[in-house]
């Protein structure tokens, strides 16, 4: 709910923490870790010392590269944790927790294994999918303070909003099938990501390849087809409708705008952060709607789905 300044207009206006995180966001990110993996004063939640030591000492040696035989106490290591997220830079902080969520999820699979019997053939979920509440508390707070990046697996990305961050979870999830379309979609995520250095031209070309490589793989295509030709094939198949190819040509027209888009070796061209963006959701939509419903097979008589 808003509160009175909100309300009233007392406030300034938002904005979207892209570049930098303010002390009330770090002290959010903070909270969540504390009180999902380590805090001192709530003994019960640490269900194994081993498995918890395991996981910080992996944070001591792999992110301060810090000496073996000189590991502090947990509590310590936790501590300069704190500092690095609440004075730290941006992209070291954001670095650094998204190193916590990858060691949190691996300590957490070494628990299972430990306690859940995987020695006598018990399954239990891959380590990737283990920091899924930790990731969901902590996107509630970057949402909460505008903060431009979000978590999609145990990695953070240059998303905004629920609905950008469930487009491109969703498709790279569909596309595990389609080893081509799920290897561009991460690449494209990775380069649009990079806190450092974006490449938001790779990241385009990457988004375009994703939806290439679905629309070659469900309609069966050689492999050298363009998404233009497979959008064309869409409609003749009947499988799409004349008023969803004409919204899907003019994603593909605005990419071939751009020489450099399409075109390898051309100049880097004039490709921002949000058509960079834009590309990839749109791409992830295009891939996910491919896979799900133009690849289900046919019954006879049965129409085609219409978007």
């Amino acid at each position: 709910m808003a509160g009175f300044a909100e309300r009233n207009d007392f406030a300034p206006e938002p904005y979207v923490q892209r570049e930098g995180l303010d002390d009330a966001t770090r002290m959010a990110i903070w909270n969540v870790l504390a009180d999902e993996i380590w805090n001192p004063n709530d003994r019960k939640k640490l269900q194994d010392d081993r498995a918890l030591n395991e996981m910080f000492g992996h944070i001591w040696v792999d992110e301060f590269q810090g000496a073996v035989d000189e590991e502090p106490y947990q509590g310590d290591i936790w501590l300069t944790v704190k500092k690095c997220l609440i004075e730290g830079l941006w992209f070291d902080a954001l670095d650094l927790l998204e190193a916590v969520v990858g060691h949190y999820a691996n300590y957490r699979s070494f628990w299972l294994l430990l306690h859940n019997g995987q020695h006598r053939g018990q399954a239990h979920p891959a380590p990737e999918e283990l920091a899924g509440q930790l990731t969901k508390k902590l996107n509630a707070a970057l949402e909460k303070h505008l903060v431009g990046w979000r978590f999609i697996g145990n990695e953070l990305a240059r998303l905004d909003s629920e609905i950008e961050v469930n487009a491109v979870t969703e498709a790279v999830g569909t596309s595990a099938a389609v080893a081509g379309a799920r290897h561009s979609l991460q690449r494209a995520l990775e380069l649009l990501s990079d806190r450092q250095s974006p490449d938001y031209l790779n990241s385009v070309k990457e988004s375009i390849s994703a939806a290439e490589a679905a629309a070659q793989h469900v309609l069966g295509m050689r492999g050298t087809e363009t998404l233009g030709d497979a959008i064309k094939l869409l409609e003749k198949q009947g499988r799409i409708s004349a008023q969803l190819k004409a919204t899907w040509e003019s994603m593909y027209a605005a990419t071939n705008a751009e020489p450099a888009v399409r075109h390898p070796g051309s100049p880097t061209g004039n490709v921002d952060q949000g058509f960079a963006k834009y590309m990839l959701v749109v791409c992830s939509a295009f891939v996910t709607f491919l896979i799900e419903e133009v690849g289900k097979p046919r019954s006879v008589g049965g129409s085609a789905p219409h978007a």
